[in-house]
């Protein structure tokens, strides 16, 4: 923990690609203050946002992978519900106003958080880099 810290936030994706320009299915975010620790503030403190599949094609010709594409097949109806489009669904260009004025709506200044990004340790831990 540093000093400068709130806390920490952890970060989730959802894809349809592990490339650079892969579908972003959701982003998922939890912040984790320092001070209360506990499942209930990780609730209160959690959100995801789904994103808009097509904007990403369209916009940004972002791009799947079969084996990705595959293992969604293989995941129960509940995990699938992601794949289809919502009218909840956010352009990827509005993802970073979100992104803030949600961590404004809970009094978090996220950039003065600890990151944790679970994939990126799932990699170094794997492979030891």
């Amino acid at each position: 923990m540093h000093d400068y810290s709130e806390g920490l936030v952890s970060l989730d994706t959802e894809t349809l690609a592990h490339v650079h320009n892969g579908i972003i299915l959701s982003v998922g975010f939890c912040f984790h203050p320092w001070a209360k620790p506990n499942l209930d503030n990780m609730k209160k403190n959690s959100i995801n946002f789904k994103l808009d599949v097509a904007d990403q094609i369209k916009n940004y010709g972002f791009v799947t992978r079969q084996s990705v594409v595959d293992w969604w097949k293989e995941q129960d109806k509940e995990a699938k519900k992601i794949l289809l489009p919502s009218s909840d669904d956010i352009k990827l260009a509005d993802l970073p106003k979100a992104i803030d004025d949600w961590f404004l709506s809970i009094g978090v200044k996220w950039r003065k958080c600890d990151t944790f990004d679970r994939k990126a340790y799932d990699i170094n831990f794997v492979t030891g880099k």
